[in-house]
């Protein structure tokens, strides 16, 4: 198509359409981006009910920061059509990849239908109900990350019908039996939806696939729901109940939730896993298409891993001990010995290895289990999977024989990238760079002048993270992550490679006993080795490399510089329950972001952060706060929306004879939130500031002086304390206000603090509190908890008759005031001292 202009837009291609409009791919002139922009029908956007519908859910949608909700960037209307403004997804929907692969395995069906279950969850909780679900919503990344669509044409749950005329928006094939005949519909109609969708995920075909409308509705209102396991025979039949409660004709008699549907297939999923079966078959070469030696009659694991849609046959390549050539050895451990094996080649790596398990071990080893992993390279993976696959794993391609016994396996050797070269006492030695060497910043690596930033250590998790996505998506799960098996590489980029792999498990079964490294385990009674103990694993891997401590577990012990989307994923991996765990691909998604914000800043920083940041400490008894008046509560705001002003110029405030008040209460502002925008503008150091303004160059990550020391030239001045400190203040509020917009406006906070910044000063425990010890407070609970600041001059709202107060909260967004607490009584808070504020109502709580 020839561009065209679309206000600010300019229109490249078209690279979607349907029933709810068409999606352009175009550039933001503005900004200077590439987006994605759907523009609604003409009698969509004509209907007055409807426009007004459009606007509020848009603008609710954008609020929403769950990873798999795709953000909406912006909301408008140009010559009498609305349009949404989004990122533009390199990835495919699910109905094209169903129209390309045919149904799906159950495991990426169930990791599919999670993530989705995931989006809604969060939109339900707001009130937003989609309507719309369907295969073609549903995007899917290379990495099978998933991304729901189309909520700014969604429906709150409070509406019985979409436009004045009775105009029913969705897709017949997985409307709920109630949106044919009340016409209403809340969160369980979703839930149905989405129970058509995982059928279709299982079986390819449409749950009520008719040839006419009247055929789909009919499907829905009468027929009983089909089950996958009868269209599908690979469909394990655990699944027939689950689609036969999801998409039950009575709301009351389905899952409640869609986290409900998602746990239930996944239990499905879990259940149906046994050992598999032995046939005979022919071995392929290593590598795949013949290119190795093989062996007739070889064992094979046939229900091992399968491909997408059905249960072929998996074969096992084998290759005799006396073909591997010169065996040399290359180092052991206590299972086996693991040498070079010349003769062996493979397109995937340039040299290959033979691990030969000791004679006492080989009866400990399934090697039935074993064979389902050479079995994956050559019949469930394509080339390029597979050559993903070996990229960070060292993978068993074929095994060994001796005599018509099991020895070994032969895997790709550690790539060169992932040793590093350390001088010890003997010399320079070459060995394997184990995470571990990342784990505390006294280690050989510091020691060595060897610097790993923010960037890069957020940069390796979402490496492992990506892997493990990789994995779990084609039924492997790790079981024993832990520094001892996964190693890194910083260059030319960087890089994770995990060894150890035959101890990993494939669809519910592994060749060893599992195991786990001590301090590296799952929480006490969990099951090994599935997608939820390798997702707690990966958070405990997080919070350990980024703290810098080898064994703790303290989520306090989260460096402050954190993204705080970041420190909560982490959080919520390593407190929630199994199944309400992050699973990889949401992990992905959030450190893509943490790395932007991290080289951001290295790119602004001067000079440049230190290769490594110190840990900070356990948080010891809390400090005084002020605190709010008791017994006192703030109204909700008015019903009108307020838009956010623009930011205050950093000049002190004026004189004023404002009352002595402790506490101030603050109430909130609803505007247009930015989606997943955490830009930290750090302080600027005092040594800059002169009697002039604050300079525009951002700190480094060293610590601003406490002291107000006298300038060297007795020409100037020295600089007024207060005026000063307050300077820096109104900085770091600058700074901070855009986090707070995205990610703490629309949820329950702790607040820390509240100071008064002008006399009379807040009194707390015996002192008053000036800018100065105001700014040390802030440094403090900032240090310790994340805190941000926020100034109360930002929000000329009803609830700040008195517009000068400093603010700190702490960076830990909550659904409701009851978490919010429990964070300020974990802390060692008293009631006084920590409670529970929504900006965005103006609503507070305390203990």
């Amino acid at each position: 198509m020839d561009e065209v202009v679309f206000g600010r837009y300019r229109l490249i291609a078209l690279i979607g359409e349907g029933g709810m409009g068409k999606v352009f791919k175009a550039h933001d002139s503005v900004i200077g981006r590439d987006v994605a922009i759907k523009v609604l029908p003409t009698e969509l956007s004509a209907e007055p009910g409807y426009r007004e519908r459009f606007r509020r859910e848009a603008h609710t949608a954008a609020r929403l920061t769950e990873p798999h909700i795709i953000p909406i960037y912006d909301t408008g209307e140009v010559d009498g059509q609305l349009y949404l403004v989004m990122p533009v997804v390199d990835g495919i929907d699910v109905n094209g990849l169903l129209a390309r692969d045919g149904a799906m395995s159950p495991q990426r069906a169930v990791l599919v239908i999670a993530q989705l279950a995931s989006a809604l969850h969060a939109a339900h909780a707001v009130g937003l109900v989609h309507r719309d679900i369907k295969p073609s919503n549903a995007l899917v990344t290379g990495d099978d990350f998933v991304y729901l669509i189309d909520f700014g044409i969604a429906h709150d749950a409070a509406a019985t019908k979409l436009t004045s005329t009775g105009m029913m928006v969705g897709t017949w094939a997985y409307m709920a039996p109630e949106r044919f005949t009340t016409g209403t519909a809340d969160a369980r109609a979703d839930v149905y939806a989405l129970a058509c969708v995982l059928y279709e995920c299982l079986t390819g075909v449409r749950p009520f696939p008719g040839d006419s409308m009247e055929q789909q509705i009919a499907g829905h209102l009468t027929v009983e729901p089909p089950k996958p396991s009868v269209v599908n025979p690979a469909v394990p039949v655990g699944f027939d109940e689950v689609i036969a409660r999801g998409m039950a004709k009575n709301p009351e008699e389905r899952y409640q939730s869609a986290r409900e549907l998602a746990t239930a297939a996944a239990q499905a999923l879990s259940a149906s896993q046994s050992a598999p079966t032995l046939v005979e078959d022919s071995a392929p070469a290593v590598g795949g298409g013949g290119q190795g030696s093989g062996r007739a009659g070889s064992t094979v694991a046939a229900g091992a891993v399968g491909r997408r849609g059905g249960g072929s046959v998996k074969t096992r390549p084998v290759i005799g001990r006396d073909k591997l050539g010169v065996l040399s050895k290359i180092g052991q451990g206590g299972q086996g010995v693991v040498y070079r094996a010349p003769n062996v080649k493979t397109k995937f790596a340039a040299s290959m290895v033979y691990k030969e398990y000791k004679a006492q071990s080989r009866s400990d080893i399934d090697f039935t289990a074993l064979a389902a992993m050479p079995a994956l390279v050559e019949e469930s993976l394509s080339y390029a999977q597979a050559e993903r696959l070996i990229s960070f794993a060292a993978w068993p391609c074929a095994l060994v024989e001796d005599g018509g016994a099991s020895t070994g396996f032969v895997m790709p050797a550690i790539p060169e990238a992932f040793f590093i070269d350390l001088t010890t006492v003997k010399g320079v030695s070459r060995t394997t760079a184990e995470f571990q060497h990342l784990l505390n910043h006294s280690s050989v690596l510091a020691a060595r002048g060897i610097g790993v930033d923010d960037a890069q250590r957020y940069s390796l998790l979402r490496e492992v993270a990506s892997a493990l996505a990789f994995m779990h998506k084609h039924g492997v799960c790790v079981g024993d992550i832990s520094p001892k098996n996964l190693l890194f590489s910083l260059s030319p980029h960087e890089a994770v490679y995990f060894i150890d792999c035959d101890a990993m498990r494939i669809n519910g079964v592994s060749a060893l006993p599992q195991m786990e490294t001590p301090d590296w385990e799952a929480p006490p009674g969990e099951e090994l080795a599935t997608i939820y103990s390798d997702a707690y694993k990966l958070g405990l891997l997080a919070l350990r490399l980024l703290a810098g401590d080898h064994d703790t577990k303290n989520l306090q012990h989260i460096p402050a510089s954190t993204p705080a989307l970041l420190r909560q994923i982490i959080t919520d991996t390593l407190s929630n329950a199994p199944q309400q765990r992050p699973l990889p691909e949401a992990w992905s998604y959030v450190l893509g972001h943490a790395i932007e914000q991290a080289q951001h800043q290295k790119k602004t920083a001067t000079p440049a952060s230190p290769p490594i940041s110190v840990a900070p400490t356990p948080p010891p008894t809390p400090i005084v706060h002020s605190r709010p008046p008791v017994g006192t509560s703030t109204p909700p705001p008015p019903a009108s929306v307020y838009s956010r002003p623009p930011a205050p110029t950093p000049t002190p405030p004026p004189p004023t004879t404002q009352p002595p008040s402790s506490g101030k209460i603050w109430g909130g502002v609803g505007f247009a939130a930015a989606v997943i925008v955490a830009v930290v503008v750090a302080a600027v150091a005092l040594a800059n500031h002169n009697n002039g303004p604050p300079s525009s160059a951002p700190s480094t990550t060293t610590e601003p002086s406490t002291s107000y020391s006298t300038p060297s030239s007795t020409e100037t001045p020295p600089p007024d304390p207060e005026a000063a400190a307050f300077q820096e203040l109104q900085q770091i509020a600058a700074g901070d206000r855009d986090f707070v917009t995205a990610q703490l406006f629309d949820h329950w906070i702790p607040q820390l603090s509240s100071k008064h910044s002008q006399a009379p000063w807040t009194p707390d425990d015996g002192i008053e509190y000036h800018n100065p010890q105001i700014l040390d407070e802030y440094r403090t609970l900032r240090d310790r908890y994340g805190a941000k600041l926020l100034w109360s001059g930002d929000w000329p709202t009803a609830q700040f008759a008195d517009a000068y107060y400093w603010v700190m909260v702490a960076p830990v967004p909550f659904d409701n005031s009851d978490d919010a607490l429990s964070w300020c009584a974990s802390n060692n808070f008293d009631p006084l001292h920590c409670y529970a504020q929504d900006l965005s109502a103006g609503r507070t709580a305390h203990n």
